[in-house]
C-alpha cells in the first residue's frame, strides 16, 4: 500500500489495487516497481478484495476474476474486456476438482490455455469458457 491505513492515512488513503514489483531485489524491503488504478476487485469496509490475478504472458495482459465478472486487462490497468457472467466465488482446489469454499462452484483461469473453467455437477465434468 502506498499510505497506512490507521490515524489521518485511513482518511487520506487512495486505493490502488494494481501494485509491480521486480523481485530481483536485495535488502528486506521490496521496492514497489509501479502502481496503476484498477476497477476489477471490490473493496470490502477493510480495504480488502478477494479475486485473483494472473499474468498471461502468451497474451500479455492480466486477467482478473472477482465477484464483478472476469477482465482483461492491460498491464495499465486498463479493461479490454469485461464479462459479468464469469465470477469468483471462492477458491476451488486444483487438485480435487469438486471441493469448494463457496456455495457454487468458482471459476478458475489458466493461462497456459487461455481459458476459464470449473467443476460443473450439471454437465457431469469441467465447463470451460473463454472471453
Amino acid at each position: 500500500m502506498s499510505s497506512g491505513t490507521d490515524g489521518e492515512g485511513k482518511a487520506s488513503y487512495v486505493y490502488g489495487p494494481l501494485i509491480f514489483y521486480r523481485l530481483s531485489f536485495q535488502g528486506e524491503d521490496i521496492p514497489c516497481e509501479k502502481e496503476v488504478p484498477c476497477e476489477a476487485f471490490e473493496v470490502n469496509k477493510y480495504g480488502e478484495v478477494s479475486g485473483e490475478l494472473h499474468y498471461d504472458a502468451e497474451r500479455n495482459r492480466l486477467v482478473a476474476l472477482s465477484g464483478k465478472g472476469a477482465f482483461a486487462l492491460t498491464l495499465e490497468g486498463k479493461t479490454i474486456r469485461h464479462d459479468a457472467g464469469i465470477c469468483f466465488s471462492g477458491y476451488t482446489t486444483h487438485t480435487d476438482f469438486g471441493s469448494c469454499y463457496a456455495p457454487e462452484p468458482g471459476w478458475q483461469y489458466s493461462p497456459a490455455h487461455g481459458v476459464f473453467y470449473r467443476y460443473s455437477p450439471e454437465q457431469g465434468g469441467v465447463e470451460e469458457r473463454g472471453f
